[in-house]
């Protein structure tokens, strides 16, 4: 049986997108996901070479990271897209509400429209 890690990588590449590297904190529930103190998602971008991609996706819905997107980004000169942000991306475009939010990294700001 595949690991959640394993699905998603499989969907990305079917998708044209190739992951060249992966980090995570292991978590069993969304619960487990949400004790994690966001600075750590800080600290596990850091470890990333920014030289090697062309940007970030933390994929789980429970974490708390929505105040270090913009903070990972300026770090790694990259996007970073999270899973809550799509999905918030997503409805913002679907309902056609031109606001967006700032200091929530590239993809809510508009700058890939």
């Amino acid at each position: 049986m595949r690991t959640k890690a394993e699905a998603e990588e499989q969907f990305l590449k079917e998708q044209g997108i190739e992951v060249v590297t992966h980090r995570g904190i292991p978590c069993a529930t969304p619960k487990e996901q949400a004790l994690i103190e966001p600075g750590k998602w800080l600290d596990l971008a850091s470890s990333l070479d920014p030289s090697t991609i062309d940007g970030v996706l933390l994929s789980c819905a429970g974490i708390r990271i929505a105040d270090q997107i913009q903070h990972i980004e300026d770090r790694l000169g990259l996007p970073v897209v999270t899973s809550n942000q799509a999905l918030l991306w997503h409805l913002l475009r679907t309902l056609d509400i031109p606001a967006r939010p700032s200091g929530y990294g590239a993809l809510l700001a508009g700058r890939f429209e």
